[in-house]
């Protein structure tokens, strides 16, 4: 009796179950809400620059014993099973390897508190190498344990060699051990992304012909290293080089060596080199027009010339158009637009707010842009003005949003005489600029004596002060843009 009790009970936990709004979930929903609880278990890395990994879950998330029809379902759903993490308790990575059926898998493996070589070999090496054929990502993390000399690349050479990653989509490898120069090349036929972490020289060898995506960090890297590295994957798309030192070295003069062509590049990012050494990156490297580029620069500290200026200069041959802004006085960022073709754009840190060092460089590269855009707090010089306006004189749109004194030093330079600066004007947009209205008429007269009126005057609405009246017959259009569509300085 107390038994057939204790089942209607049950039965009727199960009816109520089914009666409540989560017992009607669908299947589909439910797997999609095991599959949220297995991410919040997922191997995480604390630190960006440490490998320490830690696996955060030693036991199933609760969800999949919530009841019978949950566990069911997990254990019905191989890919609820699919990421392991290693090292793991015998037991659980039995489960996961059983359960994940044929699966293609993520393995997360780190060598903290594993440094003897027996345990590397029962906890990761054995797992890894039993997995090899099924792992599609691969995430690698080796700290720097006094017990174990060989580092990462001894492992790989010691108990993988060379076993055929034919599943591998995706490798993530940190490497703060440094150990030996590789000796064993990683076979990954289909390997389509690699982030490394760690010396270059300490890469290991990988054979990847479809690779498209590369990610390298550390805190130095050598040009000659960067470019040996890139030379090996030809068939780049998309590639990210994130260095954190560079100011604590001073540049080094590299020697000449052949190009490297990476013809189906489409988006490459470099950060943070002295402004020489990305010249030397550039004249060193093929990439398409095509090409989105993302660069973060520093001055170096025996900074000569105009550097900058040879960074941009054959890059303002291929542009129509260029961007210039910072909202902080030591970080000014240069944008080139294309309409043909990817944006080029410069980070620069530097030590002062001069947006170029020397200007009269400018006459080294040819230009043909047709639109100068200014969001910064302080404009060049008067002098620098005059200048750059008069070697980009093909410019026929001005926009800028900068201090009302340095918004009067524009429109002085580009009423400079004999010689008028940009001819081709047409279009000024200065929304989110505050300007003096009788100043603003003054100069629309004087560019309309010189033949060379405008056309189009776009600002932002109550920001003249005074008032500007009286301008239909200086200009063209005159628009007015609320206040909440600029941002004044």
């Amino acid at each position: 009796m107390e038994k057939r009790l204790n089942q209607s009970i049950v039965f009727l936990k199960q009816r109520h179950n089914q009666c409540l709004p989560i017992g009607r979930l669908s299947d589909e929903i439910l797997l999609a809400i095991l599959q949220y609880c297995v991410g919040q278990t997922k191997p995480v890395r604390p630190s960006y620059y440490s490998s320490r990994i830690t696996y955060q879950a030693r036991s199933l998330p609760a969800a999949f014993v919530c009841c019978s029809r949950w566990r069911s379902l997990a254990i019905r759903s191989p890919s609820l099973w699919a990421t392991i993490g290693l090292p793991s308790p015998p037991k659980l990575f039995q489960l996961l390897r059983d359960r994940s059926g044929t699966s293609s898998l993520t393995v997360i493996a780190s060598n903290d508190h594993y440094a003897k070589k027996d345990a590397i070999m029962d906890f990761i090496a054995d797992p890894l190498r039993q997995l090899v054929p099924r792992i599609a990502r691969l995430e690698m993390a080796w700290e720097k344990n006094a017990d174990d000399p060989d580092g990462l690349n001894g492992f790989l050479s010691t108990y993988i060699g060379g076993k055929e990653f034919s599943n591998l989509r995706a490798l993530d490898l940190t490497d703060l051990r440094n150990g030996p120069e590789p000796s064993v090349t990683l076979n990954a036929p289909g390997l389509r992304s690699f982030r490394y972490r760690g010396e270059l020289r300490h890469l290991p060898k990988v054979e990847a012909a479809r690779l498209v995506d590369l990610h390298l960090v550390w805190q130095h890297m050598t040009l000659p290293e960067i470019l040996k590295v890139l030379s090996r994957f030809p068939n780049l798309k998309n590639c990210t080089i994130d260095q954190s030192g560079c100011t604590l070295k001073e540049p080094v003069v590299h020697a000449t060596r052949s190009k490297v062509a990476l013809g189906r590049m489409r988006s490459f990012d470099a950060k943070t080199f002295y402004t020489s050494d990305m010249i030397y990156l550039f004249e060193h490297l093929e990439l398409p027009d095509s090409a989105s580029v993302s660069l973060e620069i520093h001055s170096e500290r025996t900074e000569e010339g105009s550097p900058l200026i040879d960074l941009l200069g054959p890059q303002i041959a291929l542009a129509d158009g260029i961007k210039i802004s910072g909202d902080h006085s030591m970080e000014i960022k240069y944008t080139l637009l294309r309409t043909s073709s990817g944006q080029f754009q410069v980070v620069h840190q530097k030590s002062s707010n001069v947006i170029f060092e020397s200007p009269s460089n400018l006459a080294d590269y040819p230009s043909s842009l047709s639109s100068l855009e200014f969001h910064v707090r302080r404009l060049p010089s008067m002098q620098d003005l005059i200048t750059i306006l008069t070697y980009w004189s093909s410019l026929t749109h001005i926009r800028v949003c900068t201090e009302e004194l340095s918004f009067e030093k524009l429109l002085t330079a580009l009423e400079e005489t004999p010689q008028t600066v940009c001819p081709e004007l047409q279009s000024l947009d200065c929304t989110g600029t505050k300007f003096s209205g009788p100043r603003m008429r003054v100069w629309l007269a004087f560019r309309k004596q010189r033949g060379v009126g405008l056309k189009e005057l776009t600002v932002t609405k109550g920001f003249a002060e005074p008032k500007l009246d009286d301008i239909n017959d200086l200009v063209e259009m005159f628009f007015e843009e609320p206040p909440e569509r600029g941002r004044a300085f």
